[in-house]
């Protein structure tokens, strides 16, 4: 405890302000500076219908403006969705993913022979290959005319694998197609797919010249090629959150509007809930312990419908002014420990509360959407080294 000189204690009672902080303070309805006290929110936007939510903090408060949400896509086939904690306020959902397909055609036969120099294409640009059918076989890619359609179908699969034997089913000197298999086979189709999953396989062109064989469709490329997907609903984004302890502690979440869930959702980056308040305008940080007293000056009037403000400390939030009508303290007027003082007369400057710690307004009842007030602390250290600073 400090130790004041008759000169000092002197002072202190007739009211001489030994120290002062100035603190201006502009209300506007937001987070630090008028807004009622309230829970963080965020609202998903996302392409695509029924899958959006709302994540609304357990509590009010400023600090859950740190609580962010992020769906993510784990990058390969994935069939089970998780969420993660990454630190104490970052949600994360590994989404779940399909294992995508592989785009494909299927070529058949009329169960007729080809003829000699019919031809079969497939692949663009350098790796398009041209199969070429014959009964004496001269150059790579030549297919060998076996007789039969089937057999002569079964020669193509193994030309364009390069399974088979050299100079038997196809010429020598042939190398495996590069970006398609033949796959299943009868005696008069084969399928033939992208050798990579993904809608690139759709841009592999296909064709044939020949009366006996047909291409599937009308297109000239390969068709069904899709990249692996997020197949999660918002659903189940919602249960996954809700089994996790940590996210479940954090959020409150429920379907966005008229929004069913059942939609699947798309990635979204990093997003943090907004707009959470404790309500309160932080005014002055009282470093140690003072004896101090708070007073206002109204340079604007303070507006909203049924606000009220009251201005103390934490565990205390009417220590220093009590609770007063917004809307009674107009440009002019005044506000100390005894409450709304008329324009004219003086404020109290004497420091009469010992206190320590942040000192705030409290914004009760209803948002202060308007006004100015200049705030005064006049304060004496009772601790060594404290020390008040505008917050």
């Amino acid at each position: 405890m400090a130790n004041f000189t008759r000169g000092e204690i002197a002072e202190i009672d007739a009211g001489v302000r030994p120290a002062g902080c100035l603190k201006t303070m502009t209300f506007d309805a937001g987070i630090e500076s008028g807004a009622l006290a309230g829970k963080a929110a965020l609202t998903t936007v996302l392409t695509g219908a029924n899958n959006d939510m709302v994540f609304t903090a357990e509590a009010n408060g400023v600090a859950y403006n740190d609580v962010s949400v992020e769906y993510r896509d784990p990058g390969f086939p994935s069939y089970t969705i998780k969420t993660i904690m990454e630190g104490a306020k970052a949600i994360v959902v590994l989404l779940g993913t399909n294992s995508g397909t592989k785009a494909n055609a299927t070529i058949t036969t009329d169960a007729t022979e080809v003829t000699v120099g019919d031809t079969v294409t497939l692949g663009t640009g350098n790796d398009a290959r041209t199969y070429t059918f014959k009964t004496t076989m001269t150059a790579p890619y030549d297919v060998k005319r076996d007789g039969t359609a089937a057999t002569t179908l079964a020669n193509l699969k193994k030309a364009i694998n390069a399974t088979g034997t050299e100079g038997t089913e196809y010429y020598a000197g042939l190398s495996v197609h590069p970006s398609v298999t033949a796959t299943d086979i009868d005696a008069t189709t084969l399928k033939v797919e992208a050798k990579a999953i993904g809608t690139y396989g759709n841009a592999i062109e296909k064709s044939e010249s020949s009366s006996h064989l047909d291409w599937d469709g009308t297109g000239a490329y390969l068709t069904g090629g899709l990249a692996y997907a997020v197949t999660s609903t918002a659903a189940q984004v919602k249960t996954s959150i809700e089994a996790s302890t940590a996210a479940a502690a954090l959020v409150d979440i429920a379907n966005s509007g008229a929004d069913t869930g059942a939609g699947a959702v798309t990635t979204m980056a990093q997003s943090y809930l907004t707009t959470g308040s404790d309500g309160k305008v932080p005014l002055f940080t009282v470093t140690g312990t003072v004896v101090g007293s708070l007073r206002g000056y109204c340079e604007t009037d303070l507006t909203g419908a049924n606000a009220t403000l009251v201005h103390g400390i934490t565990g205390s939030t009417n220590l220093l002014i009590p609770i007063i009508t917004c809307t009674t303290i107009d440009a002019g007027k005044g506000i100390d420990n005894t409450g709304l003082v008329a324009n004219g007369l003086p404020l109290l400057v004497k420091p009469t509360t010992l206190f320590a710690g942040e000192v705030f307004a409290t914004t009760a009842t209803a948002a202060t959407t308007a006004g100015k007030i200049h705030y005064v602390l006049d304060w004496i250290g009772m601790t060594s080294g404290a020390t008040v600073e505008p917050a």
